[in-house]
């Protein structure tokens, strides 16, 4: 251990380190730092399966060196786990607080790493560096977590090593979304708030890096779109297709569920083999990063319907809107009108497929000539969220005419006679399911061209730019970082 302890420096910095390392597993066991009081984590996960063989193990690991006379201090166990209290070196009220909180998928796979840590360790040299080696190499990486609104940092996060099934890829590009903005600057939206650190992002593409049991068709090296959703495959929605409605969906970087589901913006990230999607060598990581809002707007092109010849209206002219124009012309619209209230995104707009574009505060009786005869739009897809959108657009549709609301804000007041006197159809669209791996195809084949929208990429460690440039409408469209 004195090789380990040489390189990651004495007294605190080791304690820092090791302590962090813990979170790299699912349930840790303490012990005490001979230089001081302080209680550390070394993780390991055999006190989920083998906690009468967790000391022993500790032992062989760290018997070298000064931390020889710390073995016979550390913390008893109970059913498993390290009694309340004694964790409160951690920052928590109870060890066994964390292993409430973590996924125990990974169960056989971390525990097989920490008996083959401790099996490799010997008196020798080489001993001793197999051990460094595996820990530096699987300990910490960086990541841009939100602890509360306006309170965003680069903090270390743990490198998870592939379970059965699982892939770990090194994330290279990640795209700033709207929800992730609403975190940002409220903690949340809705109902949905923060309750614990999270990492941000899920429009993330990469390279391959480890690969888990029992994937095939998968290897080291290969370049990926990621999709952020792994449903469960097993509910009632799933078994009927409808995989993105699933009642146990896990959604990377959401704060709807607790524990949050953590996100990709972060220097390697492990999810199921099942959410990546080979890209061409053609293709950008940033534009790949790109399929995940790109599959949203494909799914609300497939819930306004058959778009060729379709007249339609584009309100809200931000990334979503922006791809919404652009699937609506690539599903054959015979016209797409946008309105936003910015003039830098309408210029954009004017070249990813826009017939008309119109600056609604500026002109806000541009609309009225298209209201007339009961409306003219065939289709409406409202991009912005916000009500005076929705409702000031509804005049304009005919009879019959479908709105599908994308953008998500808070309640709102409508027309209800005036909706039911065009028998305008009001629909919902909701994240994505095939249509993820159809945005990758799509791009692939050069059928979709997102190159327009990628106005600013910056680096992951200065994330706090990056998010505000991201909320400057005068110069920024979809902002990325770059890992």
């Amino acid at each position: 251990m004195a090789s380990l302890h040489s390189t990651w420096g004495g007294g605190e910095t080791f304690a820092r380190k090791v302590t962090a390392l813990a979170t790299a597993f699912v349930c840790p066991v303490a012990f005490h730092d001979c230089t001081g009081p302080m209680t550390l984590a070394v993780s390991t996960h055999l006190a989920l399966a083998c906690p009468n063989v967790v000391e022993q193990e500790i032992a062989r690991t760290f018997h070298y060196g000064r931390y020889a006379s710390c073995v016979d201090r550390l913390p008893r166990l109970e059913n498993g786990y390290i009694r309340p209290g004694e964790g409160a070196g951690l920052g928590l009220s109870s060890v066994a607080d964390i292993t409430s909180r973590r996924d125990r998928a990974r169960h056989a796979a971390l525990r097989a790493n920490v008996l083959d840590l401790t099996r490799n360790h010997s008196p020798g040299a080489m001993g001793r560096m197999t051990i460094e080696e595996n820990i530096m190499s699987q300990s910490l990486s960086l990541g841009v977590v939100i602890h509360a609104p306006k309170d965003l940092r680069v903090d270390e996060v743990a490198v998870i090593a592939p379970g059965a099934g699982e892939v770990r890829v090194g994330i290279a590009a990640g795209g700033i979304c709207g929800s992730d903005l609403h975190y940002y600057n409220h903690g949340g939206f809705g109902t949905v708030r923060i309750k614990e650190p999270m990492v941000l992002g899920h429009e993330i593409a990469g390279s391959v890096l480890e690969v888990g049991s029992g994937v095939r068709g998968i290897s080291p090296g290969m370049r990926v779109a990621v999709n952020p959703s792994r449903p469960c495959g097993h509910c009632v929605y799933c078994r009927q297709g409808q995989r993105h409605q699933c009642l146990n969906m896990q959604f990377i970087g959401s704060a709807m569920r607790f524990p949050h589901a953590q996100g990709g913006f972060r220097q390697s990230l492990t999810v199921d083999a099942g959410q990546l999607v080979s890209i061409p060598d053609s293709m950008t990581m940033a534009e790949a990063a790109m399929a995940e809002p790109l599959a949203v707007c494909l799914h609300a092109a497939s819930q306004a319907g058959p778009l060729q010849g379709r007249r339609v209206l584009v309100t809200g002219c931000g990334p979503i809107g922006m791809l919404s124009i652009i699937a609506a012309h690539h599903g054959g619209a015979a016209e797409i009108v946008v309105t936003d209230i910015a003039d830098f995104p309408l210029s954009v707009a004017s070249g990813v497929g826009a017939s008309r574009t119109i600056n609604i505060l500026a002109e806000p009786e541009a609309l009225a000539p298209y209201m007339v005869d009961k409306g003219y739009f065939d289709v409406h897809f409202e991009a912005s969220g916000n009500e005076a959108a929705l409702v000031g657009a509804l005049e304009a549709m005919r009879p019959g005419g479908i709105v599908v609301q994308v953008g998500l804000g808070g309640d709102m007041k409508l027309p209800i006679n005036l909706i039911v006197a065009r028998e305008i159809q009001l629909r919902g669209t909701f994240r994505f399911d095939r249509e993820f791996a159809m945005a990758v195809e799509l791009m692939g084949r050069g059928l979709i061209d997102v190159k327009p929208l990628l106005t600013h990429t910056v680096p992951f460690r200065d994330a706090i730019t990056g998010f505000t440039l991201a909320q400057d409408r005068s110069q920024a469209i979809k902002v990325q970082l770059a890992f």
